[in-house]
């Protein structure tokens, strides 16, 4: 069993494409193509009638010019490509975990309308039949881009300086690495809109589903992967989680239907239980304006159908590891708990058991920022878990590092896309270790415990919440509590009691003595309540 010394070093569905070098490079969508915009409205039914049906019925109702649109759309099923035996599977499983009859997406569907067509007609419409339950605008795609330094080019200070040590400002993945952990038999799948499958520096990656289309190119999934599984080759960057044997891809994006939640659905259906899941999407919120900037994007969470398909990861045992949003929003805000067709997943009582991720500033600093402080742009609040370095990331693509076709990197990934995969990594590591000592995967709602509460503390304006950044040693340390140290055993006998105390007591005040269990530079009251902790036999 690996705990011993870690802790010692510590003290110091339907259709699949892979990819992999030996296979053509897959063909893209042309950028022209994928930007075609149309509206595309979603709909939910009781269960009592398809979709399908509601919008045929329509449009015999319908007065000719609007049954002329209708007649020029098409409808997408939610969950599309999951077949219905692996739908089936999964929503049991949900309904097993949790006592509640699962929302079958094969009632929810998105129905893509003519170009130039609106929707407020179609959903006035979509709304009055019988049966439905919810008529709205779908989500569209939302760009993904770097966000720069505020006034200049960033500092590149502390290259994957998220690897380092707790105490070095990091995450712990350099520590996991030296006692043999790497994310070994994890699988995981990063959900967005593309990546690169012929860089330099990755492995092959499976493709769930349809051949992905981003209209913003694949630089942003490059890079997220980049930070958990580039390649252990000595040259460019080493992914968190290097040693992992399994990863997917599931888009969300087919040029015409923007559908998150099919897109996890596959996702569930083609892991074990235990599997990481890494959204790195974000949606428009209520405050949401289109001016150019991020402000106003929310958690995918917020959308009812997509909440729908993290409740039923983790139901199936997923670690769901999500983006907090770039939209500078406080979740707590109270029209975060209105509106919203009445779905507030925000809220306590609604938790989805998902981590959800905001951005904190890099170590030692990077654009002015101290360690750990909430980054402008990231949301906040209650809701948000754990922090990863929202800024100078290093890791693949963009170029900025290195522009060399398919072996590009950058200094200065950033966002809560940066952060995620960092705490998306730490459950990789974690959930391996929790596999070796106890036997069994850890459910989402324990890894964000054992992450949240073991992790290093947020700094600067602490009520901005956005969490720790993840100690994948004091994660696992946790899972399985270190022994009593013998460096309290002052006189060499085997065990920690009142001879040693009353030793600890003469170097009381006095530095530079084996009395300084916290390596503060005195002995104080700290090192008596350590002391007090190692009470008794040593290990042997």
């Amino acid at each position: 069993m690996k705990s011993a010394i870690i802790i010692a070093a510590a003290a110091m569905v339907s259709a699949i494409q892979t990819t992999s070098p030996a296979t053509p490079p897959l063909k893209r969508p042309t950028p022209e193509a994928a930007a075609a915009e149309r509206d595309v409205v979603f709909i939910r039914t009781d269960g009592t009638v398809r979709p399908a049906d509601v919008l045929a019925t329509a449009r015999t109702l319908a007065a000719p010019e609007l049954a002329e649109f209708l007649a020029g759309s098409s409808v997408t099923r939610g969950a599309a490509g999951v077949p219905d035996a692996d739908l089936d599977r999964i929503l049991a499983k949900e309904r097993a975990a949790t006592g509640r009859v699962p929302i079958d997406p094969r009632f929810d569907a998105y129905i893509t309308l003519p170009i130039g067509v609106t929707s407020d007609d179609i959903i006035a419409l979509l709304t009055d039949q019988p049966g439905v339950v919810m008529a709205a605008v779908a989500p569209k795609p939302v760009e993904p881009p770097m966000i720069a330094m505020p006034g200049g080019t960033p500092n590149y200070q502390g290259q994957q300086s998220y690897e380092n040590a707790a105490n070095q400002g990091g995450m712990g993945a350099e520590v996991a690495w030296i006692n043999g952990l790497t994310g070994a038999g994890v699988a995981m799948c990063d959900i967005e809109y593309d990546f690169n499958e012929n860089h330099c520096d990755l492995p092959p990656i499976t493709v769930l589903g349809f051949t992905p289309v981003s209209p913003y190119g694949d630089d942003h999934g490059t890079a997220v992967f980049g930070e958990m599984i580039s390649l252990n080759d000595d040259q460019g960057t080493k992914g968190i989680a290097y040693g992992a044997t399994e990863f997917f891809f599931s888009p969300t994006y087919n040029g015409s239907v923007y559908d998150i939640g099919a897109a996890v659905y596959r996702a569930t259906a083609a892991m074990p239980a235990g599997s990481v899941i890494v959204l790195e999407v974000q949606i428009a919120g209520p405050n949401y304006v289109n001016n150019g900037t991020q402000d106003g994007l929310v958690p995918m969470e917020w959308w009812p159908a997509y909440y729908n398909s993290v409740t039923n990861a983790i139901a199936n045992g997923m670690i769901v590891v999500q983006a907090a949003g770039n939209g500078s929003e406080n979740l707590d805000d109270p029209i975060y708990a209105t509106g919203n067709f009445g779905h507030h997943p925000f809220l306590p009582e609604n938790d989805s058991g998902s981590i959800i991720v905001g951005a904190g500033a890099a170590w030692p600093s990077c654009w002015g920022y101290s360690a750990r402080t909430r980054l402008y742009f990231s949301n906040y609040g209650s809701r948000v878990n754990l922090q990863g370095y929202g800024n100078c990331v290093a890791t693949l693509d963009y170029g900025d590092l290195n522009n060399s076709a398919s072996c590009d990197y950058t200094a200065q990934f950033s966002g809560t896309s940066s952060a995620t995969p960092i705490v998306s990594g730490a459950c990789m590591l974690v959930q391996e270790f929790a596999r070796e000592t106890l036997g069994r995967s850890l459910t989402c709602p324990e890894m964000r415990e054992y992450l949240a509460t073991t992790g290093t503390s947020q700094t600067g304006n602490t009520a901005e919440h956005i969490g720790p950044l993840p100690d994948v040693i004091g994660a696992i340390n946790a899972i399985v509590p270190p022994p009593p140290p013998c460096d309290a055993d002052f006189n060499g006998d085997g065990v920690v009691d009142g001879g040693d105390l009353g030793i600890l007591f003469a170097w009381f005040g006095n530095g530079n003595v084996p009395g300084d269990l916290d390596d503060d530079g005195l002995v104080t009251g700290a090192d008596v309540g350590l002391f007090l902790g190692a009470w008794g036999d040593c290990p042997e």
